[in-house]
């Protein structure tokens, strides 16, 4: 990775040490048979500034939202008619799912649940990215439909950062939301943090980070800010201002330099890095990285990320991935949410024409 990829030592160190723990995890599981299923809701309290997903506003889109949830169980009983293969993971996400009301939200993962095939072993993820939509009625619905994984998912621990983002939460409702999950279930908790966010100083990634380390989730993921064409922020940045970001004119190097100090921190609190991935126009063109407690990994990320085995995604917008002779070959459902309804039968039949290759 040094000489052929003019990575530091540091950073290819971190590569093999990531690389190892995602093979101990992937040997695990047969690529013939195990795969994974994504179950997407693309609706939010609100569009964050840097989100690219076709997420929409879930009170502007309340009268579809039924409808939604109808056609994604249509999908998967379509698809999975027949299917005896459990799947070994499950994830719930979105957008936020815990965005739905709650008897609709009861309906929506109790009806996929039914219709996905999946045992005990099965590891059932569900995204509650927003703090605001957790509350002890869900979560217990969340609980007592089975899910050992629950990711809540603050992204910085600045108010101010939250607002400028567009958040309507605060860093007292994670912390609300993360202490009521507890009391809940005894839930593998994930959060997520973005380091390089407009507007925050140095230090300030570092500070929301020792917060949530205070809290104690058993994972904890690192994003770089990754700007999209199609992100807000993208679109109010000028060419030279996007450059500068991105590190095209000089590299930040203090940011850098905090990323570091923080996988030391994580590590002193015994979190070990297990998965890893890049996106385009990332900050300082940086890593994506995730952290957990030894025996908390996530399965979803790391099979799904691996690209050796199927991913069935269901829903607007979502993806699926089947492994055939010449490689990956994937599907998409449609982004649009009107022509994802009019055409779902479209999309599991190019799903199981795809499977069958």
């Amino acid at each position: 990775m040094r000489a052929d990829w003019g990575l530091s030592e540091e950073k290819a160190k971190l590569g093999v040490e990531v690389g190892a723990a995602e093979q101990e995890i992937i040997s695990r599981y047969d690529a013939d048979k195990d795969y994974v299923v994504y179950c997407g809701l693309p609706c939010c309290p609100t569009r964050c500034s840097y989100c690219s997903f076709t997420t929409r506003d879930a009170a502007r889109y309340a009268d579809k939202l039924e409808l939604y949830v109808d056609t994604m169980l249509e999908e998967a009983g379509q698809f999975f008619d027949g299917w005896h293969n459990k799947a070994a993971a499950i994830y719930f996400g979105g957008g936020t799912p815990t965005s739905l009301p709650a008897d609709l939200f009861a309906r929506y993962i109790k009806g996929l649940l039914e219709l996905i095939p999946h045992d005990t072993d099965t590891e059932l993820t569900m995204e509650a990215g927003r703090p605001d939509t957790l509350d002890k009625e869900n979560l217990n619905l969340i609980k007592d439909a089975g899910f050992g994984r629950l990711c809540i998912n603050p992204q910085t621990m600045h108010d101010a950062s939250l607002c400028a983002i567009g958040r309507n939460h605060t860093v007292a409702d994670t912390i609300t939301a993360f202490e009521l999950a507890r009391e809940t279930s005894d839930f593998v908790i994930n959060m997520d943090l973005i380091y390089g966010l407009p507007g925050e100083a140095a230090g300030d990634f570092l500070a929301s980070l020792d917060a949530v380390l205070y809290l104690g989730p058993e994972n904890i993921t690192l994003h770089s800010l990754a700007l999209k064409q199609s992100a807000r922020l993208m679109e109010e940045m000028s060419e030279h201002d996007l450059k500068t970001y991105l590190g095209e004119i000089h590299p930040d190097i203090g940011l850098e330099r905090e990323l570091a100090e923080g996988y030391k921190r994580l590590r002193l609190n015994e979190y070990l890095p297990y998965y890893l991935y890049k996106q385009k126009r990332s900050r300082g063109a940086l890593e994506n990285i995730g952290f957990s407690k030894l025996g908390c990994e996530s399965i979803y990320n790391v099979l799904m990320m691996s690209d050796r085995f199927t991913v069935i995604g269901l829903g607007s917008g979502a993806a699926s991935k089947f492994i055939g002779p010449s490689g990956v070959v994937r599907q998409h459902n449609s982004k649009d949410l009107a022509d994802y309804i009019n055409r779902v039968s479209e999309f599991v039949n190019r799903k199981i024409e795809l499977q069958s290759i």
